[in-house]
C-alpha cells in the first residue's frame, strides 16, 4: 500500500496490481505496471465514482457515466464499445480479462475475452423485451465466468463451468 494512502471509499484488486478509490474521486494504483495497469490516465484522475481491476488492466466509471480503461489489451478487453452499446450504466465489474457493465435499465452488457462464455450474456440479461427478463441489481466478473443477481433475488452465472 502507498505510503500515506488515506481517505479511501473503494478498492480493487487485480493479478498483481490494486486499485483505490478515494473519497475525492481520484483512483490510485500500485503494484506490477508491466503492462501500463499502475499508470492511471488523466481521465481517472477526478470524477470517478467506480473502480475495477481485471488481471492486467482497470475500468473505472466517471460521475457522467462514461468509462475509463487502461492496461493491457491482448484479449479485447480495453477498447471501449460505442456508447449507444453501452447504454446508461450504473454498475461496473470485471473478470481476468473481460468487462461488464450494468444499465440503468436493469440490463448487462459484456465485452473483452470470451472463450469460455463469459462475455456471452444470456439474452434473459440484455434485454428488458425478453419473455424472462427480470431486473439485474449486482454484477461481478469472475476469472472465466460472470454473475448477474437479479431483483427476484436469482442468481444467474455463465461462462465456464467447472
Amino acid at each position: 500500500v502507498p505510503q500515506g494512502l488515506n481517505n479511501v471509499g473503494n478498492l480493487s484488486g487485480g493479478f498483481y496490481h490494486s486499485l483505490a478509490l478515494k473519497e475525492n474521486g481520484s483512483v490510485v494504483a500500485w503494484g506490477d505496471n508491466r503492462y501500463g495497469q499502475g499508470d492511471v490516465p488523466a481521465e481517472a484522475l477526478t470524477g470517478i465514482v467506480s473502480i475495477a481491476a481485471g488481471a492486467y488492466h482497470n475500468l473505472a466509471m466517471r460521475e457522467d457515466g462514461t468509462l475509463v480503461v487502461w492496461g493491457r489489451n491482448h484479449l479485447g478487453q480495453l477498447p471501449l464499445p460505442s456508447r449507444e452499446r453501452l447504454g446508461e450504466i450504473q454498475a461496473i465489474a470485471t473478470g481476468a480479462h473481460h468487462n461488464m457493465v450494468l444499465r440503468t435499465d436493469g440490463t448487462v452488457y459484456a465485452w473483452g475475452y470470451n472463450q469460455n462464455g463469459q462475455s456471452n450474456v444470456p439474452a434473459a440479461l440484455k434485454s428488458v423485451d425478453h419473455p424472462d427478463f427480470v431486473r439485474v441489481t449486482a454484477i461481478e466478473g469472475g476469472a472465466l465466468h460472470s454473475l448477474a443477481l437479479r431483483e427476484d433475488g436469482t442468481l444467474i452465472a455463465w461462462g465456464q463451468k467447472t
